[in-house]
């Protein structure tokens, strides 16, 4: 059965509990980060954390296809 990963704020895939136990469960894992424009308003986000946030989900994503 897929396994469903969300990733919140921590990003991290080395020590990431969430992540080694979905593994353990299962060999089809998917990994999700959602956020909207409206919520970047409504917690005062402004355009260098969203460029920050855009390049870490990048890292984040190249780190995960390297675990395939």
């Amino acid at each position: 059965m897929p396994e469903l990963v969300w990733y919140r704020s921590d990003l991290r895939t080395i020590d990431a509990e969430h992540l080694s136990a979905a593994c353990e469960r299962s060999s089809d894992v998917h990994a999700c980060f959602m956020i909207t424009p409206g919520q970047w308003r409504r917690h005062g986000i402004g355009s260098n954390h969203v460029e920050y946030l855009r390049r870490s989900l990048e890292d984040l994503g190249s780190r995960l296809a390297e675990l395939n």
